[in-house]
């Protein structure tokens, strides 16, 4: 069912609202004149209040008043003759197509077995709505259309503004007085009357202004006069300032388009869903609109008879009745010389509400003060140009000031007299005349007229009936609808006895819809039956068919809001008459909408009354409708069995004349709509030698998982927003396929291209040939303006329009496409908009032709776009006798099963694909990469040249990349004249160790510098890029989006990305492995701190093959070490500065790990020590060096587990992944040691040749004791336990260091003599002193127990394994105290005095002192320390 802007309750309170009228001075028109608009027009968009109001009813009761709505009307405007408001709803009717809303190709619905294409819709039929009700005159037996009250206007800047007041006050009197019939009337004689001094901000004196405004509340009141601001913007700075036509205008929905007589009206765009093609109201293929009935009679016979009684003013006035029933013209369309349209009055803009003023009318006297009106418009685009902000505020101060200070109080005042007048003649009335209105039927305050008694009784002005009518008038127009009711109610009865039918039918009408706007509040049911008698009142005893128009247009929005859609197509059908086939074809569709939204839809009811419609609309000119509503019928007949009755529609479409001037549809070949995809973007280009360009998206790339570009994107626009994503983000897309989300329009830019991808099979067993390709679209541009743009098209017959459309849009034209038989072709084509606006592609057209008798095959390969389907210099398939014609692209949307009335029916999506926005011209970014190599070996560092060149029109700014795994590249500086083509930075000086201050964090997240920070149009910058093969070998995917912002008009972000999709293959080169293990010491050496051996295992993986990439032999440039805490030093001596590995080989080198001498050691502070074993010290800590060292130690995420609101840093620091609660005492064990191995390979080409290559592989020892490698180690996944089905009562373990971490908190190390002479012969045991050196390697404090004793096995010193301390060796024992505990505290070193006894000579290991430590202050859990080292002394026997 078709939709309406508004709701029932807004459309009846905006039809009766109180209408005020306004006459101004011309110096005020001049003021409002600057921003293009009338004092009407430039108060319209304010008159509806946005606070709640409150008014008394004659009982005094307060009421409240939601949102009263003033309607403005200019005192010197006229109602159109019958004939000109004829034309005026015919033109309004012509110029609303259906346009493609959102949802007009997607609105299906299923009614049983039928799938329908519903319009979203009906514009044309608000339209004619709208101008009927403003074109309606007013009439004398009612009130809702008369003027309450009059304002009267005059400018600060007049000689003498109170006097100029006071004429205007007297001219409205006067035209009350003496020209009672004359527009507009007025509701009483003592209407509210209201000044207002109209006051320019810039040019005027305000204290002049203030002045006026004094005496004007000193003669008129303070309560009837205002002081309105306005102009607060000077012409000048409107000339001087940037008028930004996006923003939306308030004025343009009141405006109506005056109708320029001799020009052909605008066309206006629609589209019929059936067909799936966008048409014009113009006739869009060019033929002559005089081939067609354009007759304005709607069912009268042609004549030339142009007479016209433009003074008729009757109730009976529109759609051929009263006066002007028998008087016939031309349609406007073709108008000549001496038709009396083309008078002053029709340039009337039919708004009698108040939309237009000071226009030329039919009065000559007002022309010379409506002159000014034509001669400064046009002088700047858009209205309200010269009002600020400020300026609006004061506009809607004063539309409420007026009414809640001025009109509601008025009323109330009103409402009071008027119902104290009718409580007493109704008094009187009932007493006197009672008995002889009922024994003579007479009634003295009322007389019949001649001409028809029966029906027709005319109230004096004075009569209580009309007084009762006016008190319930005014009441419903304040919202007092329940008190309206009741005086209506009232007052029907007396009309109904009167036998004053006219009267009692408007009655009946209005008190029906008092009922009605009561909405929930109210007690009574809406009386149908009320509105139905009025109806049939009008139409039968009144023949005032235009009131039964306005009644049924009022009633049946009440009933469709109510749920009676059976009630309100009845009422439309019962309008249906022979005057007016306009009338009746609209309202024949709007009943065809009502069966279609029933409960039970009447699928047949709707389509023949579709049809009766099209029948209508042809017979009224509208030829576009005619064609839509045969369009929207052939719906339910088409493949259905109808055959006779689609071959009528059939037949019924081509007497409109359309179907003849437009392509006919082939059947072949057959084109698979859904399998259409859109690119949106250039082509990626070609590679040209060792140059490659980003690889960007195309058709291919539909394959790939979008979620990684879309978590990229993500991540950027989170960093170009400073962490937050904004609101209505939505991911970029550049190719839109049945597989993507098209409910949402896809957004292109001017003279980029759009490439589309369709699918064509040939079902047949025989070759079919297409010449002259092109796809057929529709163009909507975007004009500043407030007129309706043209729709432009491509499906033309006329040369000098496709010349015009191919300006618009360039469109690609394939020559010739070979479709063997049984086959299934993609074709490719291109469409490159030139201008900003809605572009849709709905179809293509081709000449289709079978095989020439000589048969000659086709080229093979890609020769173009088609893949082999355009032919080159070879012979033809084309033969002479061909067709032309068109096939259509319909495309349907997802399946809707979220709701439970979708899953019952079939129900589908919106699908946008074909319906591209055009935007206005963007930066375009063009990335190619120098050398980007396809084959690295494992750890190579590779230099990379990146070019970015701004092939757009706009400057460029903000921009950054994300990458899938940002640790496989390092970004440099922009490059400059002096860039070395070496990868390291390379010194002779052998220079110390140096600290960097290194943040181990990795973005994914990358900017890159622009100097100047803009990139402009045609500009080319370039950086250094370094990529490092992957650890592992194998094919490595890696993705890069790059991104960048519109750098004009920085206050709407607009962003641009650009894909870039490597696979890089990494062959297997260097394996390396290191441990570290403590020193010995001389038992000599008083600390315990010191130093570890390290031993590097190098290994050559690469073997050597014949035909494959192979490393013939690694050179080890150079060891150096990155830590915090330590230095390095080698070990080993070798003859040759270098050291090669050759294929399968291995080097073994021992290096020696020293702590560096500094009092505080910061985290931050990496010192890298370089190990040279070739001429040329490379510089580790610079970049790239520097990079891949830091990347190395950094674990990242996984590119989903990303957040998606404020970007984290994307790694795990190595080598934990959370802050321990044990930190300070795994201290003890870890040593923070990263070797960079930077080596120099000799690579062997498949081919033979031979290249050189540069690389760096990481080992980071973190402990003591344990292997690390180069590659990463992949942990086995856990087996899980098995599945219980029980729940088990989980204790929670107290959480403990780990065990390699207890048994190495405290270093311990023996000092004493390593020989000593003893005579045994003399003295049986010899005595030695030892000192016992206990270290803290922890950054805590611990708890330490010696114990010398043999009973070591009572404490449990392995509780996880069971162990025991071994026994200590004969021949020698520990003397005096055998347990001693003490204290140590963080870094801590102690010295305890030990004795031993030998009672033996020989050679002994004396370390078998057991060492306890706690952590904790109960030294009832102690572990002991492992101890791997021996201490030796010697025990010789000498002589006495």
């Amino acid at each position: 069912m078709a939709q309406h802007k508004q709701t029932a309750h807004e459309f009846i309170q905006s039809t009766f609202s109180p209408q005020i009228a306004v006459l101004c001075s011309n110096d005020a028109e001049l003021l409002c004149q600057k921003n293009n608009l009338s004092f009407v027009q430039l108060v319209q968009p304010f008159c509806r209040l946005k606070t709640e109001a409150h008014i008394k009813d004659p009982n005094n009761v307060q009421h409240n008043v939601q949102h009263l709505r003033i309607s403005m009307v200019d005192m010197n405007c006229q109602i159109p003759p019958a004939a000109a408001a004829k034309k005026l709803m015919n033109d309004a009717v012509n110029s609303e197509q259906q346009v493609m809303a959102e949802g007009s190709r997607g609105n299906v619905i299923s009614v049983g077995d039928y799938d329908l294409q519903l319009s979203s819709s009906t514009p044309w039929f608000e339209a004619y709505r709208e101008c009927f009700l403003q074109t309606l005159p007013p009439s004398d037996h009612e009130f809702l259309k008369h003027c309450l009250a009059c304002i009267f206007v005059v400018s600060s800047n007049h000689t003498d503004p109170l006097a100029m007041l006071q004429t205007l006050s007297s001219s409205q009197q006067q035209q009350q007085s003496q020209f009672p019939n004359k527009l507009p009337h007025w509701f009483c004689p003592n209407i509210l009357k209201y000044y207002v001094l109209v006051h320019d901000v810039v040019e005027a004196e305000a204290s002049k202004a203030e002045a006026v405004y004094q005496s004007m509340k000193s003669s008129f009141g303070h309560q009837s006069c205002h002081l309105l601001q306005i102009n607060s913007r000077s012409l000048t700075t409107v000339e001087t300032m940037k008028m930004d036509t996006s923003l939306p205008d308030p004025w343009g929905q009141f405006l109506n388009k005056p109708i320029d007589v001799g020009k052909k009206p605008q066309k206006a765009k629609y589209f019929i869903p059936w067909e799936g093609v966008d048409y014009d109201a113009g006739g869009s293929s060019g033929a002559d609109d005089s081939m067609f009935p354009t007759r304005l009679d709607e069912g009268a016979p042609e004549t030339n008879n142009h007479v016209l009684d433009t003074n008729s003013h009757s109730d009976e006035g529109i759609d051929g009745l009263g006066s002007v029933t028998n008087s016939v013209m031309d349609h406007p369309l073709a108008l000549s010389d001496e038709s009396p349209l083309q008078s002053p009055t029709l340039e009337y803009s039919s708004d009698y509400q108040g939309s237009t003023s000071s226009l030329n009318s039919v009065q000559s006297a007002m022309s010379k003060s409506s002159s000014f009106n034509m001669q400064n418009k046009g002088q700047f685009p858009g209205h309200g140009m010269c009002l600020t902000a400020s300026d609006q505020d004061r506009i809607r101060i004063f539309i409420h000031e007026f009414a809640v200070r001025a009109l509601i109080p008025w009323a109330e005042r009103q409402m009071r007299t008027l119902n104290d007048m009718l409580m007493s003649r109704t008094g009187l009335r009932k007493s006197l005349f009672g008995t002889a209105k009922k024994l003579f039927g007479g009634n003295p305050s009322k007389t019949s007229q001649a001409a028809n008694t029966a029906t027709t009784v005319v109230y004096s002005k004075d009569a209580p009936e009309l007084q009762m009518r006016r008190l319930a008038d005014i009441a419903f127009l304040f919202q007092l609808y329940d008190f309206a009711y009741q005086t209506y109610h009232t007052a029907k009865r007396d009309f109904n006895n009167d036998n004053a039918w006219l009267h009692f039918a408007g009655a009946l009408e209005m008190a029906s819809l008092a009922i009605f706007m009561q909405g929930s509040q109210g007690q009574r049911a809406y009386p149908d039956h009320y509105m139905e008698s009025a109806i049939t009142t009008y139409l039968q005893s009144c023949k005032n068919i235009p009131y039964a128009v306005r009644a049924t247009l009022v009633s049946t929005e009440a009933l469709k809001s109510r749920g009676k859609y059976k009630e309100a197509a009845t009422q439309f059908i019962k309008m249906m008459s022979e005057e007016s086939d306009l009338r009746s074809a609209l309202l024949l569709e709007q009943a065809a909408h009502c069966f279609i939204n029933m409960r039970n839809s009447m699928v047949r009811k709707y389509s023949f009354h579709m049809i009766l419609a099209g029948h209508r609309f042809s017979k009224a000119g509208q030829r576009k409708h005619a064609l839509r509503a045969y369009s929207q019928a052939l719906q339910i007949y088409k493949g259905k069995g109808w055959s006779l009755a689609e071959q009528l529609l059939v037949q019924e479409s081509e007497e409109t004349g359309l179907q003849s001037n437009t392509l006919p549809e082939l059947p072949l070949p057959v084109l698979d709509s859904n399998a259409t995809k859109v690119i949106v973007g250039s082509r990626p280009l070609i590679p040209q030698g060792d140059t490659i360009y980003a690889t960007g998206v195309w058709f291919e790339d539909s394959d790939m998982p979008s979620w990684r570009w879309k978590k990229l994107e993500e991540l950027l626009v989170l960093d170009a927003n400073g962490g937050t994503l904004p609101l209505l983000h939505r991911p970029s897309l550049q190719l839109f396929t049945d597989g993507t989300d098209n409910k949402f329009s896809p957004v292109s830019y001017m003279k980029e291209p759009i490439t589309i991808e369709l699918y064509l099979v040939n079902p047949l067993k025989v070759a079919l040939t297409l010449t002259d390709v092109t796809l057929l679209w529709s163009f909507l541009p975007n004009i500043c303006s407030h007129e309706k743009p043209q729709l432009i098209t491509n499906e033309q017959m006329v040369t000098a329009k496709n010349n015009l459309a191919d300006e618009i849009v360039h469109g690609q034209v394939v020559k010739e496409i070979i479709l063997q038989g049984n086959d299934r072709l993609p074709v490719q084509m291109t469409l490159t908009p030139q201008q900003m606006g809605e572009l849709r592609i709905y179809g293509i057209t081709y000449n289709l032709g079978s095989a020439s008798t000589t048969f000659m095959a086709p080229s093979q390969g890609p020769s173009g776009p088609l893949g082999g389907a355009v032919m080159g210099s070879k012979a033809s398939y084309v033969s002479t006798v061909y067709v032309r014609g068109k096939q259509k692209i319909e495309v349907q949307g997802p399946r809707l099963n979220t709701k439970k009335e979708e899953m019952a029916s079939k129900v589908y999506g919106p699908d946008r694909r074909l319906d591209l926005t055009i935007h206005e011209q963007m930066p375009l970014l063009e990335v190619s990469f120098v050398d980007f190599p396809k084959t690295l070996l494992c750890g190579e560092v590779h230099p990379v040249t990146v070019h970015f060149t701004n092939t757009g029109s706009s400057p460029l700014h903000k921009l950054k990349v994300a990458s899938s795994n940002p640790k496989c590249f390092v970004i440099g500086q922009n490059i400059s004249n002096e860039h070395s083509s070496s990868v390291y930075n390379v010194t002779d000086k052998s220079s110390d160790s140096i600290s960097v201050n290194c943040d181990l964090k990795v973005k994914r997240v990358i900017d890159i510098e622009i100097p100047g920070g803009i990139l402009h149009s045609k500009s080319t910058m370039g950086i250094q890029l370094w990529i490092r093969g992957n650890d592992i070998g194998g094919n490595h995917q890696v993705d890069f989006l790059f991104y960048y912002e519109l750098a004009e008009n920085p206050q709407k972000r607009k962003y641009r990305i650009l894909r870039h999709n490597v696979l890089v293959n990494t062959a297997e080169s260097l394996s390396v492995r290191a441990v570290a293990q403590k020193a010995c010491k001389n038992s000599k050496e008083l600390t315990s701190t010191g130093q570890f051996l390290i031993s590097c295992e190098m290994e050559n993986l690469s073997q050597q093959q014949l035909g494959r990439v192979y490393v013939s032999e690694i050179r080890i440039k150079q060891i150096s070490c990155a830590s915090s805490r330590w230095t390095i030093d080698t070990l080993t001596s070798h003859s040759q500065k270098e050291v090669c590995i050759g294929s399968r080989e291995m080097l073994q080198v021992c290096l020696k790990a020293s702590m560096l001498q500094k009092e505080k050691v910061s985290n931050c502070d990496v010192t890298f020590t370089d190990l040279t074993l070739h001429d040329g010290k490379i510089l580790s800590g610079r970049t790239p060096c520097l990079d891949f060292y830091q990347r190395s130690r950094v674990k990242l995420k996984p590119l989903e587990d990303e957040a998606s609101q404020t970007q984290t840093p994307s790694q795990i620091l190595a080598p934990k992944e959370k802050v321990d609660q044990f930190e300070s005492l795994n201290s003890a064990i870890q040593l923070g040691m990263s070797l960079i191995i930077l080596w120099q390979a000799h690579v062997v080409d498949s081919d033979g040749t031979e290249r050189v290559c540069v690389g760096q592989h990481h080992v980071t020892v973190e402990k003591p004791d344990s292997i690390f490698t180069s590659y990463p180690y992949m942990q086995p996944p856990r087996e899980s336990g098995p599945i219980q089905f029980i729940k088990e009562e989980v204790t929670e373990e107290e959480k403990k260091p780990d065990f390699e971490v207890l048994t190495q908190l405290v270093s311990y190390s023996l000092q004493h003599k390593t020989e000593l002479d003893n005579c045994f012969s003399k003295c049986r045991l010899c005595c030695a002193q030892v000192t016992l050196v206990l270290h803290n390697e922890a950054d805590s404090d611990v708890t330490v127990l010696v114990d010398t004793s043999k009973a070591q096995h009572r404490l449990n010193e392995y509780p996880d394994t069971g162990q025991t301390a071994e026994s200590p060796a004969g021949g020698f024992s520990w003397m005096s105290q055998t347990l001693k505990q003490l204290k140590l505290l963080a870094k801590q070193t102690e010295k305890i005095l030990l004795s031993v006894t030998f009672s033996k000579p020989g050679v002994y290991n004396i370390n078998n002192i057991a060492v306890f430590v706690s952590y904790q202050d109960d030294s009832a859990e102690m572990t002991l320390q492992k101890q791997t080292k021996p201490s030796v002394i010697t025990i010789r026997d000498v002589a006495s």
